[in-house]
């Protein structure tokens, strides 16, 4: 690809300045400059070239230009070649990265404008609202305050928590006397009054004493923070005596299930009465049976209870844990139960680090998913 000098130096030098005047040079230099002012002529009186090894042509470093003697009359000021490739090139990199950083700059902005927008309205909450105005004359002295209104809110949380705790185990100790001074006395009454009427009385006594029990245990779960005593158990163990028992209160149900072998780190006592809650629910609940199975993954160990009875809705499917709530008894004959039961399984599994959720069940009723790290 040919380039100016040597263009220039093909050709007389009286002609150059013709040549240049009158553009004659543009078709046969283009490849070599970019662009048309990237070649201007100077008097050269006007400029004073320093020494090279060619005496009619000097490159300037520090500018990068290339000053090229026509005659005595006229310089020409151009661009190397390569320097016209390295601007591109130059530029052509600044347009890479500034398309790329574009949407981190926009993303940056959209964010710091989020930052101070919530900022301003911080402070123009503190600014606005008369008693922090008043009394608080910097935001640290404000964050102080936030920080015992935090403590402060903390502590009744814990206190009120404390009176729940206290006053569950007052009522159940209150409710026990009573009922053993009954008992004593019905025993005595039993030789002159009538059988039938003693059986009611009994029953209903016996409903009294297992509230007042459960009442204590689950204050005892619910809120104390003692760590529970952990062991490896054989699962299949432990789900076979929570079925024993719950078929011994509803021997009409057939409790069944499968794939339960495993190892379980729990309490034993504590997870077997928490299985039997469970149990026990569903027989009452259940049509015909109950089944349960177990899945052991790698990291937990999942439990799954269902029957086949009429279900719990979707919207009180949370709300049958929490203490003293009991399903709609219209479709059932037996009504017993205080509503604790499931209160103390979510409180027992929950103290085991562990979650149990209600859904439906492919049998038709409910299911319970226990799940516990392995």
């Amino acid at each position: 690809m040919p380039i100016l000098i040597d263009i220039l130096e093909s050709r007389p030098r009286l002609e150059w300045a013709e040549a240049m005047s009158e553009k004659e040079l543009l078709g046969d230099i283009e490849h070599s400059i970019r662009r048309i002012d990237s070649l201007e002529f100077i008097p050269a009186t006007q400029i004073a070239l320093k020494e090279s090894r060619s005496k009619s042509m000097y490159f300037d470093e520090h500018h990068e230009l290339l000053y090229y003697k026509l005659d005595d009359v006229y310089v020409v000021m151009f661009h190397p070649r390569w320097r016209t490739v390295t601007e591109t090139v130059s530029g052509l990199y600044i347009f890479l990265i500034s398309v790329g950083l574009v949407p981190s700059f926009i993303f940056l902005s959209i964010l710091l404008a989020i930052k101070k927008r919530q900022s301003k309205s911080f402070m123009k909450m503190i600014i606005d609202s008369p008693k922090i105005s008043n009394n608080f004359t910097s935001l640290p002295e404000f964050g102080r305050y936030i920080k015992n209104q935090i403590d402060s809110q903390r502590r009744t949380i814990l206190k009120t928590s404390e009176l729940q705790r206290d006053l569950m185990h007052g009522i159940a100790h209150e409710i026990k006397g009573p009922l053993s001074r009954i008992n004593f006395s019905l025993e005595e009454m039993s030789v002159k009054c009538n059988s039938e009427d003693i059986g009611i009385i009994q029953k209903s006594l016996d409903e009294l004493d297992n509230m007042a029990s459960e009442l204590l245990v689950y204050s005892r779960f619910e809120f104390n923070e003692n760590l529970v005593l952990k062991k490896s158990v054989d699962l299949h163990e432990l789900i076979e005596e929570s079925m024993s028992k719950a078929s011994y209160h509803y021997p009409k149900i057939n409790f069944s299930c499968k794939n339960t072998s495993a190892k379980i780190n729990c309490n034993y006592e504590l997870f077997e009465r928490a299985l039997f809650n469970i149990l026990k629910n569903c027989g009452r609940f259940a049509k015909s049976k109950c089944r349960i199975s177990v899945v052991k993954g790698k990291y937990r160990i999942d439990i799954c209870i269902e029957d086949d009875g009429c279900g719990i809705p979707p919207g009180r499917r949370e709300d049958v844990f929490k203490p003293f709530i009991r399903y709609d008894q219209a479709y059932l004959s037996d009504s017993a139960g205080v509503g604790l039961g499931l209160a103390i399984c979510h409180s027992i599994i929950k103290r085991h680090n562990g979650s149990v959720t209600i859904s439906e069940s492919q049998l038709g009723g409910a299911l319970f998913h226990i799940s516990i790290p392995n």
